[in-house]
């Protein structure tokens, strides 16, 4: 007689969690930047792929879910596209609009169309087999790592067979240049080097058994107890390196267990659910340069550049690395299409960056937590007040620093031969930048230290529910 055992019911008795029930670990602060961003990366997207979704339906499906739906912008665009749809966006965050009120000006769309607010990280209230198409974008940095395989298990549970699941996920990048390593390393400190990976507790590891931090930040440096046990209280010799604010950003994902490379890890979880998976080439925003460094205002200097599956990094500036990829992937072909031009790449990854610092920008205060958690054991007596205000120079400096690469106004002048208007009042960047050149060598690199950084990184998956008609079990008919 054959005994068919669940395995994943089995593991599932096993599994613990890390969060607490009910809490939601989401550590970013919403704001009207963090929407206008999202409006404008799904018009992008929409300029790609040509369609509001990216996979391509024979016809509309029938009812829809958008898991951490934001503010709602996709579906209402979704709605307009697909008038036969019903739609529910789901999110912790009552931020969605009333769309019965006149001034909204889209008609009926509010009948077809269903907020609903509650945590994806519990059991979704939805039945099973609801919706034939589910969309998730971008919820990487409110998902613990043990979490992953409950979402997408719930969402599957919700699909229809034969139904879909597009995902657009992000790696979670602390934007900025790594410092320099010196060429002789300093001795240690007689009282000893704290690293990151002295701060994680047991149960904080990786199912590589690896921890968290160590396996996925490993360009975090470490930070020396220096004698006095007094920290930096003057401005940073050198105003781009930004070591203690990724420190902080790093420890705030270690103390939610979420995993910064979100892309290594989510494809397995995908597949334990999801028998059929296809992934899109990897498409990455590199880290513009200062505006003074090489390639800083030229649009000789594109930042946005697609990796295919191959691994191979290239530049949408050169059409011949993209021969061998575009006929097989009509997303590739039609993403050259937009940005066929080194203009159009610089500012997409201009763009990119901007909207990278406006999530950064979201979890200051998460940041600070982790800061002044880490530096008040430090000091020979705690001083949160100077604590605070090292950490606010640091952030400034961070900002500025970002503000400076993105550059926006330098850019679009170079692209089109303009020239800046006098009068103008220079905006804080600019001025922090006039400070740091005084009596310092111009960056001599396009990072300002060396490598070419990512300030942004996704891909996305296109997920098939299995039917039952394609499937039968191997002991029961």
């Amino acid at each position: 007689m054959f005994i068919e055992r669940d395995v994943a019911r089995e593991l599932e008795k096993g599994r613990k969690r890390f969060r607490e029930p009910g809490h939601v670990p989401y550590p970013v602060e919403y704001s009207n930047d963090i929407g206008d961003f999202n409006v404008l990366e799904m018009l992008m997207g929409q300029s790609i792929q040509k369609s509001i979704s990216i996979h391509k339906f024979v016809k509309p499906p029938n009812r829809v879910l958008d898991l951490g739906c934001g503010t709602g912008t996709w579906i209402i665009a979704a709605a307009k596209e697909w008038p036969n749809t019903a739609f529910v966006g789901f999110d912790i965050a009552d931020i969605q609009p009333d769309l019965t009120q006149k001034k909204m000006e889209i008609g009926d769309l509010h009948k077809r169309i269903t907020w609903v607010h509650g945590n994806f990280l519990e059991r979704l209230p939805f039945l099973d087999e609801e919706f034939e198409f589910v969309r998730i974008h971008d919820i990487g940095l409110g998902v613990p790592e043990d979490e992953w395989q409950d979402v997408i298990e719930e969402v599957a549970r919700v699909l229809k067979p034969g139904g879909v699941l597009e995902v657009m996920e992000y790696d979670i990048i602390f934007p900025c240049a790594d410092p320099p390593i010196p060429e002789t390393p300093s001795p240690p400190s007689p009282s000893g080097t704290i690293t990151q990976a002295s701060q994680i507790p047991e149960k904080l590891k990786n199912s590589n058994g690896s921890d968290s931090v160590r396996s996925t930040a490993s360009s975090t440096p470490s930070l020396k107890r220096s004698g006095s046990a007094q920290l930096l209280s003057r401005e940073p010799e050198n105003r781009r390196d930004h070591s203690a604010l990724k420190d902080a950003f790093h420890r705030m994902l270690t103390r939610r267990f979420i995993n910064p490379n979100v892309l290594s890890v989510l494809p397995f979880y995908l597949q334990t659910s999801f028998k059929d998976v296809q992934s899109h080439p990897h498409f990455v925003a590199h880290l513009p340069p200062p505006s003074d460094g090489p390639g800083g205002t030229s649009n000789e200097t594109a930042s946005f550049r697609l990796t295919s599956d191959s691994g191979i990094d290239m530049d949408f500036t050169h059409p011949e690395q993209m021969l061998d990829i575009a006929p097989r992937n009509a997303l590739v072909a039609s993403a050259f299409n937009v940005f066929n031009t080194p203009k159009k790449a610089n500012i997409a990854g201009r763009l990119s960056l901007a909207r990278a610092m406006r999530l950064v920008i979201g979890c200051k205060e998460e940041m600070w937590v982790e800061y002044e958690r880490l530096h008040r054991e430090k000091r020979e007596k705690p001083n949160p007040r100077l604590d605070r205000e090292e950490f606010e120079m640091h952030f400034q400096n961070w900002e500025n620093d970002m503000q400076d690469r993105i550059n926006l106004r330098g850019a679009m002048m170079a692209g089109l031969n303009w020239k800046e208007p006098t009068g103008l009042d220079h905006p804080p960047w600019r001025t922090w930048k006039e400070k740091e050149k005084e009596g310092r060598e111009p960056p001599q690199s396009s990072s300002s230290f060396g490598k070419k950084e990512a300030s942004r990184s996704h891909r996305i998956f296109i997920c098939t529910k299995e039917d039952r008609t394609d499937h039968q079990s191997a002991w029961f008919p």
